[in-house]
């Protein structure tokens, strides 16, 4: 049968069936779900950014407030995972101010408190607080900055102990046959992975006059683990500095009885010191090496304890000021003139969202008086 034009307009005119008002609905109903959807995953979306954001935000508030307290710091009186002890002095447009501060995390929150004065919030939602950079300070210019040192853990002597003039007071002093040793333990000290340790020293000896017929070890570790070994090879008349069994060394130039500035800089990637050392020598702030060393190696734990000198039969027949000990490469030197300077100290503040969903760990550093 054919369908007129007539019949055709008057099927129209009737409207919808109720097969295709039923299909219609499920068709709307498919599209009010999937708008739904939509809608709910990209406020999901939104709610996430948003929880970033302000995670991000109080966290930068809280490092520009630890960085502005620290660039005050003159001296580090307490330092452990999560703690931070320090002294400040500093003027401001306002008055002088000369006080002690300490920051701890507790329960989620970030506190500081000045002493004798109520402990304030600076930001909620932390989970950790690690700050690096000195991790020894001895002045060695007696027995206690061995025993109770500037900064770091307490160290001991081997065969009691000597002083000499080195430049800025008595240094310690290990002469020949004397079997004198100040020891000092690793662990939270010295970084296998990379590092700087820095001193001044006053050798009996130098490549021309070689003093006792014996090599001198004025750095060394205990056996159990890694080595750092700094030593003047009798025979070859030079000074080598090894770390891992990677090694540099340098025929010294001094005369017996100067006062040098040596620095022993680490990185097992390469990457810290310039031009792909791994490790290097410095002297009077001057890199000093027959060539350069660029060997990798693995992070490994050194020994327990490292040793200014040794036993008999291999003293430093030198004396030492000065000792610092960092947990970062330092290749500038400028500030060995200065008995207490700090270094760069390194913060890192780690935050969490209340539900989990969201880790945020900012990372700075600020060079301290």
């Amino acid at each position: 049968m054919r369908w007129s034009v007539a019949d055709r307009v008057r099927a129209r005119s009737r409207g919808l069936t109720l097969v295709e008002m039923s299909l219609a609905i499920m068709v709307l109903g498919l599209v009010a779900v999937s708008v739904v959807t939509i809608f709910g995953a990209a406020s999901d979306l939104v709610e996430e950014g948003r929880g970033r954001a302000e995670l991000t935000q109080a966290g930068r508030a809280a490092m520009n407030r630890l960085l502005a307290e620290l660039r005050m710091t003159v001296g580090i009186e307490g330092r452990s995972d999560d703690y931070l002890r320090v002294f400040c002095e500093g003027t401001t447009s306002m008055a002088t101010i000369s006080r002690r501060v300490t920051f701890w995390v507790e329960d989620g929150t970030l506190w500081r408190r000045v002493e004798g004065e109520e402990a304030q919030a600076l930001a909620e939602d932390v989970t950790g607080l690690r700050t690096g950079g000195l991790t020894l300070w001895s002045t060695l210019d007696g027995v206690t900055s061995v025993t109770s040192p500037e900064v770091g853990p307490a160290g001991y002597f081997a065969n009691f102990s000597a002083w000499r003039m080195v430049y800025f007071a008595t240094g310690f002093w290990s002469d020949a046959g004397s079997g004198r040793r100040a020891v000092f333990p690793t662990e939270g000290v010295l970084d296998n992975a990379c590092g700087t340790m820095e001193f001044w020293l006053k050798p009996d000896f130098s490549a021309q006059w070689r003093g006792a017929d014996q090599d001198k070890y004025l750095i060394d570790t205990e056996d159990g683990g890694e080595k750092i070994v700094l030593f003047f090879d009798h025979s070859a008349r030079e000074l080598k500095f090894r770390v891992s069994g990677k090694e540099v060394k340098w025929e010294p130039t001094w005369a017996p009885g100067a006062v040098v500035h040596v620095a022993l800089v680490w990185d097992c990637t390469g990457r810290a010191i310039g031009g792909g050392r791994t490790v290097a020598l410095y002297v009077n702030g001057m890199l000093c090496e027959a060539s350069a060393q660029t060997g990798t190696w693995s992070a490994q734990p050194f020994g327990a304890y490292f040793c200014l000198s040794q036993t008999y039969g291999a003293e430093a027949e030198a004396a030492f000021d000065n000792l610092r000990v960092y947990d970062y490469c330092k290749t500038d030197f400028r500030d060995r003139y200065k008995e207490d300077a700090l270094g760069l100290m390194r913060v890192e503040l780690t935050l969490e969202s209340p539900d989990g969903s969201e880790t945020l760990t900012l990372e700075n550093g600020v060079w301290l008086q």
